[in-house]
């Protein structure tokens, strides 16, 4: 008897855990400059800490009596205003930086789910994480069929190739495999031959190129 119940609770802890899988998602896309651009955003972080804070306190405190007034504030101002400004820079250009692309678990099979709640189910939803000025995680959810529209043409963002609710984002289109979601995401790239496969060379070189 103990036998049995021991299969009996193996067997549903076996049953938990392939649902628990099924309920993840799956992982479509991920950057590979995502710790590169978080990292960067950090540093900025902690040297328009420093810039702000530190340098007008040093500034204070050994600069008192030697320094007039005038000096003080024009070294404060122009510390704060470095710090802030490259801080600010380099969230405008990374922030629409994608780190993760992931398809939310489809729950219309939920036999407990409602008709409401089948309506408004994950079934082909996305969810999208960036990263903020601040380096917080983002995550953005939404319908590739309805909620992605292109850039606008006077666009000045160096890393955007696509917009989701109104929000620049930005993904390398020769690491998305799912060929339809990346003509949803960032259309037909020009470099694709009739297979649908990409000249990884050029396209690397490009990329290089851009960065530096």
């Amino acid at each position: 008897q103990n036998s049995q119940q021991e299969q009996q609770h193996l067997h549903q802890k076996l049953d938990h855990n392939q649902d628990h899988q099924q309920e993840l998602p799956t992982l479509l896309y991920e950057g590979p400059f995502a710790s590169l651009t978080l990292k960067l955003k950090r540093i900025s972080l902690t040297s328009a800490a420093i810039g702000l804070i530190g340098l007008p306190a040093i500034s204070l405190f050994y600069g008192a009596g030697s320094v007039p007034a005038s000096g003080q504030i024009a070294v404060i101002a122009t510390a704060g205003i470095t710090a802030v400004g490259s801080t600010a820079l380099l969230g405008y250009c990374f922030s629409p930086y994608v780190q993760r692309l992931e398809r939310l678990p489809d729950d219309a099979n939920d036999p407990n789910a409602t008709k409401d709640d089948d309506d408004a189910s994950n079934k082909n939803l996305l969810r999208i994480t960036t990263r903020d000025i601040f380096a917080r995680k983002i995550e953005t959810v939404f319908d590739p069929a309805t909620d992605v529209s292109p850039p606008p043409s006077n666009n000045s963002r160096p890393f955007c190739n696509f917009m989701v609710k109104g929000m620049p984002m930005y993904v390398h289109p020769e690491l998305l495999q799912d060929r339809e979601l990346r003509v949803k995401l960032v259309g037909e790239d020009p470099e694709m031959t009739e297979e649908g496969e990409i000249t990884v060379e050029k396209k690397k070189k490009l990329e290089d190129d851009d960065i530096f």
